[in-house]
C-alpha cells in the first residue's frame, strides 16, 4: 500500500498544469520552514507544520487546498484564485474554519503561499515533525 499513499500516485493521471504547480507549490510552501511535511493520504496530502495547515485534494484539472484560515482572511488575501465557500459540516469535518482554493496552474503562487505562511507562523513544525 506504500506506493497508493504517495505523491506520484496523486498525480497520475492529471493534467500537465496540475503536473508543474505541484512541486513548485510544495517547493515554496516547504521552504516556509525546516519540517513542514507533505503527507499522503488516501484522499489528500496534507500539509503539516505543528498540525495540520491544508488539505491538498489533486483532481483532474486542478488542486483543490483547503486552507485552516477563515474564509474572511483566504478572501482577502487570495485575488487570482478561486476562492470556494465551505458548509458549516465541512468545517466541522475538519475541526476548524476553512475554505477551498483552486489553483489551476503555477502562476500566482505567492498568494498561496502566503496564506499558508500565515499558519506556518502560527503553528511551525516542531523539531519532533519528520519528514
Amino acid at each position: 500500500m506504500g506506493d497508493l499513499l504517495s505523491e506520484e500516485f496523486h498525480l497520475e493521471g492529471v493534467r500537465d498544469n496540475v503536473k508543474e504547480a505541484y512541486p513548485l507549490l510544495k517547493s515554496r510552501v516547504a521552504g516556509l520552514a525546516a519540517g513542514i511535511v507533505f503527507n499522503p493520504q488516501k484522499h489528500y496530502i496534507s500539509i503539516r507544520g505543528s498540525k495540520n495547515l491544508a488539505y491538498i485534494q489533486v483532481r483532474k484539472k486542478k488542486l483543490r487546498l483547503v486552507i485552516m484560515l477563515p474564509e474572511e482572511t483566504i478572501r482577502e488575501r487570495i485575488q487570482k484564485h478561486n476562492v470556494k465557500s465551505l458548509s458549516e459540516s465541512v468545517q466541522r469535518f475538519y475541526s476548524n474554519p476553512c475554505a477551498a482554493v483552486d489553483v489551476d496552474n503555477q502562476k500566482d503562487l505567492d498568494e498561496v503561499v502566503d496564506a499558508i505562511g500565515v499558519l506556518v507562523k502560527e503553528f511551525p513544525p516542531s523539531e519532533t515533525v519528520r519528514g
